[in-house]
């Protein structure tokens, strides 16, 4: 009996032990959801482990209706980028097909905000009715808080809109975003009201622990001097921190929201969002423990 008693009391303090220790291990974070129909904002909360070791994760990439066939991942995975940043000579390049992959699944993105102004910006498809964009080109203190109508158009060139576009219903914003204005947390989820990525697909997102080094990524989006045309950059990323990248890709007004995207795996893949411009280098947020699973959780 006294052994039991001796077990017992053993196992009991294991378990108590482990509970404290995936309790004081997790963590809770609070996302703000602006409803942009009835102009209501409400909490949510999501969890994640806080283990930035894990060398890879991954959220897969899908093709949608379309189809891969059409999509070319290997055409620029290996020959690689507000106010305007050109960082040397301007290197970008305009995309004339933006039906294929990953182009169809990078937005251009008109907000209104309650001031009667209007601004563009790009996002990109993480999702069927998803998307991800720099939290500043839908919520903006200086216009009044949060964008009173944004509307997104995939892979649109010109005037043309060859998967039409879409209202969006709810914006997710972290709350230390939101109450610290933070570039490492210049992330925002979108929720569109048409079911865009059954057609286009939308690209993976992915997260590893330790420094991407000088990989070469490809940064499609649309700069506001170009009117609703899409251009990429290609470049090496000069450096990164567990929330941030920093690059010498020119980029400009307009283009905060664009994706940082790499071929892994022979697909298309997000490991970050493009979204401050400055004179030696551009900066973009990382999908680092945190905003990974921010995605992740909302996608």
């Amino acid at each position: 009996m006294k052994l039991k008693k001796m077990l017992l009391g053993t196992i009991i303090g294991i378990t108590l032990y482990s509970c404290i220790s995936v309790v004081a291990f997790a963590n809770t974070e609070e996302v703000r959801v602006y409803d942009v129909d009835t102009e209501t904002t409400s909490i949510t909360t999501f969890s994640y482990s806080g283990n930035e070791t894990a060398d890879e994760e991954l959220l897969e990439p899908s093709y949608g209706t379309v189809g891969q066939e059409s999509a070319d991942p290997e055409e620029d995975a290996d020959s690689f980028a507000d106010e305007k940043s050109v960082i040397g000579s301007d290197v970008r390049t305009r995309v004339n097909n933006t039906t294929k992959v990953p182009y169809r699944w990078t937005a251009y993105l008109e907000a209104t905000w309650k001031d009667g102004s209007v601004t563009t910006g790009t996002a990109f498809m993480v999702g069927i009715n998803s998307a991800v964009t720099a939290a500043h080109n839908v919520y903006n203190t200086n216009k009044g808080g949060y964008a009173k109508k944004v509307l997104f158009w995939p892979g649109r060139n010109g005037n043309a809109t060859p998967y039409s576009g879409s209202h969006v219903k709810k914006i997710y914003v972290p709350k230390i975003y939101k109450s610290e204005n933070q570039t490492a947390y210049d992330c925002a989820v979108l929720k569109t009201q048409n079911a865009l990525g059954k057609t286009t697909g939308y690209f993976g997102i992915r997260k590893q622990a330790k420094d991407y080094g000088s990989i070469v990524v490809c940064i499609p989006g649309y700069p506001a001097e170009y009117s609703k045309q899409m251009w990429k950059a290609k470049g090496s990323i000069a450096g990164s921190s567990q929330n941030l990248f920093s690059y010498k890709l020119s980029t400009s007004a307009g283009q905060s929201g664009s994706p940082i995207t790499r071929v892994y795996y022979g697909q298309w893949y997000a490991l970050g969002v493009h979204t401050t411009g400055a004179e030696s280098v551009n900066i973009g947020t990382r999908f680092g423990n945190y905003l990974y699973n921010f995605v992740k959780s909302y996608r």
